[in-house]
């Protein structure tokens, strides 16, 4: 049992030598921060001078000429000046950050293997030394640090935070590797000016949104008298012109933060690959993505058990069990059971083929961190051991995790536990209701089959059902699916005001100007694919419908296209229906004038009522009242179908009657996507028995 991998030997000089892009970086955030600074000082000391300004022309003016007006007038103009001077004052107030939820802390008598591992790799990445260390129930890990006035001129000693969900997902070798991947981070004096930049974005916010007492008391002060209004539209005139100055500014220094934050990562992967190799870095890196997929899985499926009474004996062990049975269903292979998603299978077939390089990523791509470690060529040594065996007693700590995280949740009765085996059994189930034949390989997966002629039959034997869902096939839909990313990506990126100059195309940078033709170019290979994935569509189904005609069930496979294919049409309606309706039912939450408030309400209304019909049209079938979409919202889909509600009444809206319209809108759209799904599930099962019967046909044949 090897539980301290050996790091690297033979590296190149410089591995973990900040590069050129990131010194590149900080300079420019630097220079951001000081800007920042400048800006606030000049910004405060315009504020300040029209405020002494203002207050000495009043104080002048009541002292000149002694009547009520001016009295008035002078104490109005006074009050304008402290207001703008608070208001700039009030943003510089630090506020205390909310503390990190935890569950445990690693120290050397609680955890002593883990603990000495943890302090070897901080050794091996020339680090210091974190503070304390504490474990989470997430699955990541992070640096955090006390954001105090001191610590942005004093370097602060920073806390590590493991996730237990993380520790559940990764070998030891891969744990090293997120471990020193944030000493990496520890290591970085650049991450002060993640400080920096967290106390100005605080700053900006307060200026430009966390304003409702200032507001508050501005209005209040306003009404107190018609001397005091008109100083207070000068004062609000003002703060407004701050707030444009600010917001755009906020952009422009998060913009080149974000910069850096990527740097920051490649810098930390090459800390890490130089500690614990290249390969473990890379396997926990796409991993992860699963682990955090399965554990929102999981939690969301183990609070729909509450209402049955059933939980989790160990959480962790159901949550290890979800990731494998998430990966045996897309094929990815298992090593002393965990999955290792490579590179290929990640991106799968038909990739992206234009890229835009995202300014407000604070992460780069998986891919590029991965062709960046790979390019270190850093080789160790695995512990494919689970991360679980460097604690005292894992056991034990899943069993009391799992009872913490289940300690506030109200049971209807007395819960009965599942083991995993039960939990594994009853999951699969899910799965396979929530999913195609086994036979498809994932061919009609996430897409709408689109029309075709149900009468035309193929050649039974033209193909055996293996070579129709071969390699040739099964990427047609990933194809299809990646040139609309495409096309979409383009459609944004060409978008006035979206900033972008550039754009990569099959690796060949194209100026923005070219997103014209470039997309004409897809638009071409779109239509030539997805004529020929709907031509596959049809040989599929021709082939099983020649044998349906040979048994006289012909017309059962046609009736279950026909209502997949009427549904799919009316599920795509429903959702343009669905889009055009919260379109301007999120316009409630702008401030509108009251005639054009009146409008948007009139407006709602008579869209609501398309969703309604709708509404009223599917619930005619039996079956989608038995679904459980519908029956989780039956209470406010039938408070929305018997009530004319209004919407906005005297001065204020109903938020009652919005909440409704929006939950049974809601309702609405995952009803119809739920029913087109069944109907769905049921015609390629209906194929997939034909298809079934072809290959057997076949088979004997030869």
């Amino acid at each position: 049992m090897n539980l301290n991998p050996l790091r690297p030997s033979g590296l190149s000089q410089g591995i973990t030598s900040p590069s050129g892009d990131f010194t590149k970086e900080i300079v420019k955030v630097l220079c951001l921060c000081l800007a920042f600074v400048l800006l606030y000082i000049l910004l405060f000391i315009g504020v300040l001078a029209i405020a002494i300004a203002v207050s000495g022309l009043g104080i002048w003016l009541a002292v000149e000429v002694k009547i009520f007006i001016t009295i008035m007038l002078a104490i109005g103009a006074i009050g304008m000046g402290v207001m703008l001077v608070f208001f700039m004052l009030k943003s510089l107030a630090i506020k205390k950050a909310d503390p990190i939820a935890t569950v445990g802390e690693v120290t050397r008598s609680s955890e002593p293997q883990l603990y000495e591992f943890i302090l070897k790799i901080c050794k091996e990445a020339k680090a210091p030394s974190p503070k304390r260390i504490f474990l989470t129930n997430d699955v990541n890990a992070f640096v955090s640090y006390s954001s105090t006035f001191l610590s942005l001129f004093f370097p602060a000693r920073k806390n590590l935070y493991i996730g237990l969900g993380l520790v559940n997902a990764t070998t030891v070798s891969e744990l090293k590797a997120v471990i020193a991947h944030e000493f990496g981070h520890f290591s970085q004096g650049s991450m002060r000016f993640g400080s920096y930049v967290h106390h100005f974005n605080q700053i900006i916010f307060r200026i430009v949104e966390d304003n409702p007492s200032y507001n508050e008391s501005v209005e209040r002060w306003a009404n107190f008298s018609g001397y005091f209004a008109f100083f207070a539209r000068i004062n609000i005139y003002l703060i407004q012109g701050v707030q444009e100055i600010m917001g755009n500014f906020y952009r422009l220094l998060n913009k080149g933060y974000m910069g850096l934050s990527r740097q920051m990562e490649f810098h930390a992967d090459a800390v890490a690959a130089s500690v614990a190799g290249s390969a473990p870095l890379i396997s926990g890196l796409y991993r992860i993505d699963l682990a955090m997929t399965s554990y929102d899985m999981l939690i969301g499926y183990y609070n729909e058990q509450v209402k049955e009474n059933l939980k989790a004996d160990n959480l962790y062990a159901h949550h290890f069990k979800l990731i494998q049975l998430l990966a045996e269903r897309q094929n990815v292979p298992l090593e002393n059971g965990f999955p290792m998603i490579s590179t290929e299978q990640n991106s799968a077939l038909g990739g992206c083929r234009i890229v835009v390089k995202d300014q407000w990523a604070s992460h780069p791509s998986v891919a590029d961190r991965e062709q960046a470690v790979r390019n270190l060529n850093s080789m160790a040594k695995a512990s494919h051991e689970p991360a679980w065996l460097l604690f005292s007693d894992p056991m034990g700590l899943q069993a009391e995790q799992t009872s913490k995280i289940y300690k506030e949740i109200e049971f209807p009765g007395d819960p009965r536990l599942l083991d995993v085996e039960e939990f594994a059994a009853k999951y699969t189930q899910l799965l396979a209701i929530r999913s195609f034949n086994q036979e498809y390989k994932g061919y009609y997966d996430n897409r709408y089959v689109a029309p075709f002629d149900l009468l035309l039959t193929g050649n039974a034997e033209s193909l055996l059902p293996p070579d129709l869902f071969d390699d040739r096939y099964l990427g047609l839909p990933r194809v299809v699916g990646s040139l609309e990313a495409d096309i979409f990506t383009l459609d944004m990126i060409a978008m006035k005001g979206s900033g972008h100059r550039s754009f990569d195309f099959d690796g060949i940078r194209h100026d923005i100007r070219e997103a014209a033709e470039v997309k004409e170019q897809l638009n071409a290979e779109l239509e030539r694919n997805r004529i020929a994935l709907a031509e596959h569509d049809q040989l599929i189904y021709g082939a099983a419908r020649a044998n349906a005609l040979l048994s006289g069930s012909e017309k059962e496979l046609e009736d279950a296209f026909m209502r997949m294919l009427q549904q799919t049409a009316l599920v795509e309606k429903d959702i343009e229906i669905y889009n055009d309706l919260m379109q301007e039912a999120n316009k409630v939450y702008s401030r509108l004038p009251f005639d054009q408030i009146k409008l948007l309400v009139s407006t709602i209304i008579q869209k609501e009522k398309k969703v309604k019909s709708r509404l009223r049209d599917l619930l005619t079938h039996d079956r989608v009242r038995e679904m459980s979409v519908f029956k989780n919202s039956a209470e406010i889909i039938e408070l929305f179908l018997d009530s004319d509600h209004v919407y906005f009444a005297v001065d204020s809206y109903l938020n009652d009657q919005l909440n409704i319209l929006i939950g049974a809108s809601n309702a609405y759209v995952d009803i119809s996507q739920e029913y087109c799904f069944l109907l769905k599930k049921d015609a390629l099962h209906k194929q997939a028995v034909h298809l079934d019967v072809v290959k057997q046909s076949c088979s004997a044949t030869v």
